[in-house]
């Protein structure tokens, strides 16, 4: 269940599923994490939180990490649902 040094994200969602009859989890990801469940296409809804304020610097990390797009057509795609607000934040549900 190790790929490289890793957990094979593949093989241990699948476990879930045929083991234990999980079908849907939620998983709040760090940059690394969410950048290997859209390396292997294994994201069919998203919600996001967007805050009404700025932080970063040259050093900031992005949202996801390890996934290399030269042009936006190589950027994985998914459909905008719904739109809600929550205080000031607003919440984004998207799905493939």
């Amino acid at each position: 269940m190790v790929l490289g040094g890793r957990l094979d994200l593949r093989e241990a969602l699948g476990k879930l599923y045929s083991e234990c009859g999980i079908s849907n989890i939620l998983i709040e990801a760090g940059p690394t994490l969410l950048g290997s469940l859209l390396d292997q296409d294994l994201i069919n809804e998203a919600v996001v939180h967007v805050a009404p304020g700025v932080m970063g610097d040259d050093g900031a990390k992005s949202a996801a990490s390890g996934r290399v797009c030269s042009s936006l057509d190589q950027m994985k795609r998914f459909t905008l649902g719904r739109v809600r607000r929550v205080g000031d934040d607003v919440h984004l549900h998207y799905r493939r």
